[in-house]
């Protein structure tokens, strides 16, 4: 499996500092609110909002 990473570059963000949100990938969950908790690209806009519900 090839990972690839892409970044902005530096000169492109004008701000002083960025927030970064790190988070585990997604997982199956047996909750009655979300069936995932995690982050995965392949996850819709509502799973992807309640899956990422609770990290700081």
């Amino acid at each position: 499996m090839r990972h690839h990473h892409f970044a902005a570059p530096h000169h492109c963000i004008e701000a002083q500092e960025i927030a970064v949100l790190r988070v585990d990938a997604a997982r199956r969950v047996d909750e009655p609110d979300r069936d995932w908790i995690g982050f995965a690209a392949t996850l819709g806009p509502d799973d992807l909002l309640k899956a990422l519900r609770g990290w700081r």
